[in-house]
């Protein structure tokens, strides 16, 4: 049960992130906010990619960043530009709407990434999954409601279909991931730091501009 724990702690930390991002966006440019965040993770990942050509022996496996080729290369650059339209989407809803009612649509990710993982990779989930997304369906028309009681009208308000959006091209990144990682033999460190540093380079001329 040690996945439960994991899922479980990051869980907490999506939340933090949840509430760190609508305070970061609530008073400032959501396209500048976007490219400084990915601007601290890819300079997290040079100086590790740095240390590593430095001390190769020196780090974990799991911190090591492998050569890629021209076409690997593309495939990540594919990946930051579809989580790059996913953010841009997802932060100017957060910027406009409550983030009592954001984080639980964005929460509903993994629902369609199911789904996604059902029609285009086959897969077929056990009883207690299928229970899970029924529980997840429920819960996101139950919050439909809830928006209309508080005044906030699912079929008025743009700023919900630009977080649905967000939301849908986010479960298309985590089926895309599937595909870097389980089949294109791609590692997490070498996805996370390239991913990375292409997102910073993509923000950079929406931000300046």
């Amino acid at each position: 049960m040690t996945w439960v724990v994991a899922s479980l702690v990051s869980a907490f930390f999506l939340g933090c992130y949840d509430l760190f991002t609508k305070h970061a966006v609530r008073e400032n440019a959501v396209l500048p906010v976007l490219f400084l965040a990915n601007v601290c993770s890819a300079s997290v990942w040079l100086a590790l990619m740095t240390l590593q050509a430095m001390a190769p022996g020196a780090w974990p496996a799991s911190f090591q960043v492998a050569p890629l080729s021209l076409a690997q290369h593309g495939q990540l650059l594919l990946k930051s530009a579809i989580v790059a339209a996913s953010w841009m989407c997802s932060y100017f809803a957060v910027k406009h709407l409550p983030v009592s009612l954001a984080s639980p649509i964005r929460a509903s990710g993994p629902v369609w990434t199911l789904v996604g993982a059902l029609l285009v990779l086959g897969e077929r989930p056990s009883w207690i999954e299928i229970l899970g997304l029924a529980i997840t369906l429920g819960s996101f028309v139950g919050l439909s409601v809830v928006g209309r009681t508080e005044g906030i009208h699912f079929h008025r308000n743009p700023w919900i279909g630009w977080l649905l959006a967000g939301t849908l091209i986010g479960a298309v990144s985590g089926l895309y991931d599937k595909f870097l990682l389980g089949h294109s033999g791609f590692d997490a460190a070498t996805v996370q730091a390239w991913f990375s540093i292409y997102l910073a380079l993509l923000f950079l001329p929406f931000a300046v501009g």
